[in-house]
């Protein structure tokens, strides 16, 4: 295929020049020496536009399973949302003020000091970034079920850090830490469906989060 000739930017380019000869094309050799190879092409594209031209109604009755899990996958989210912000709900009750604050200049009184009041409301959202980052490459190498199964159990273990912290510093640094997993299931159950469910389904599964 003969080189393109250069153009200066902001000026059309002739159609003619951009006109590629389908003959000489690397699909239309290979379709040509490799019959295997073009029945594999026509049958991706067959599927490809069957799947496009799927009503809602179908694509539920010939992917079932891909929904439930879809659905099922989304359920990891429910409480995310709850117990990012359920924590600055304590920040008045006596209790907690007592056992992870200071004493105020009233006698008996204590409150929890302004950073670490933000430290504890903002350590999560730290700890999702972290999440969302390592998802990518995490699903990359281990797949979606795997690294939802490995999210489940590391998020399982460190909750213990949250439910025993014998102080604000450990409270902070377990609600950062339990951000990770938080982050990597706002972005693992809105891939799954994008990437597993058909295009008919994909506007409704990757918006089904309870936490929204």
């Amino acid at each position: 295929m003969a080189a393109l000739p250069s153009t200066q930017p902001g000026r059309d380019v002739d159609a003619d020049v951009l006109d590629v000869n389908i003959e000489d094309s690397v699909v239309q050799k290979l379709a040509e020496n490799d019959s295997k190879f073009a029945f594999l092409s026509s049958e991706a594209k067959a599927a490809t536009d069957a799947e496009h031209a799927m009503t809602l109604r179908q694509a539920i009755r010939s992917h079932p399973k891909a929904v439930l899990w879809s659905i099922f996958f989304s359920t990891a989210v429910a409480m995310e949302g709850y117990d990012t912000v359920l924590i600055s709900a304590f920040y008045a009750v006596p209790t907690f003020q007592k056992k992870y604050g200071r004493m105020t200049k009233k006698p008996g009184k204590y409150e929890i000091p302004a950073p670490w009041q933000a430290g504890l409301s903002n350590g999560a959202r730290v700890g999702e970034i972290l999440g969302l980052l390592l998802n990518g490459y995490v699903c990359e190498k281990f797949g979606f079920k795997k690294t939802m199964i490995g999210m489940l159990c590391l998020l399982t273990g460190l909750i213990f850090i949250v439910f025993f912290a014998p102080n604000i510093g450990t409270l902070v640094a377990g609600e950062v830490l339990m951000g990770v997993p938080w982050g990597a299931f706002q972005t693992l159950t809105t891939v799954y469906a994008a990437e597993v469910c058909p295009v008919a389904l994909r506007g409704y599964l990757t918006t089904v989060r309870p936490n929204d």
